[in-house]
This record gives C-alpha cells, sequence and structure tokens, in this order.
C-alpha cells in the first residue's frame, strides 16, 4: 500500500480534485465502518464467553 498523503481540509477547485476528496471519504467511512463491525462482533462474542463462564 502506499503510504497516505496528508490530506488539506480545503475547498476542491475543480472536478479532479472534488472527484478525489470524495473517494478519500469514502474509503476512509468504509475503513471506519469495518473497524467497528469487527469490534462489534469480537465484544459480542467476548460477551458471549464471560456470560457462559458466569453460569
Amino acid at each position: 500500500a502506499l503510504p497516505e498523503a496528508p490530506w488539506q481540509a480545503r475547498t476542491p477547485s475543480n472536478v479532479r480534485e472534488l472527484e478525489a476528496q470524495s473517494t478519500l471519504i469514502r474509503e476512509r467511512l468504509k475503513k471506519g465502518a469495518e473497524v467497528m463491525m469487527l469490534s462489534a462482533e469480537l465484544m459480542r462474542d467476548q460477551i458471549t464467553g464471560l456470560e457462559r463462564a458466569n453460569e
């Protein structure tokens, strides 16, 4: 994977910049959602294991 270039919050000045910014934001949101879903699944499994241990 290529290192991420630092992102500067500014208004895109042309269509290419707008598309690049939109793609970057979409990919970051997607990655964040995947991390949250994985974390929720791991927590659910851990809670289930703890509940079984407490029976």
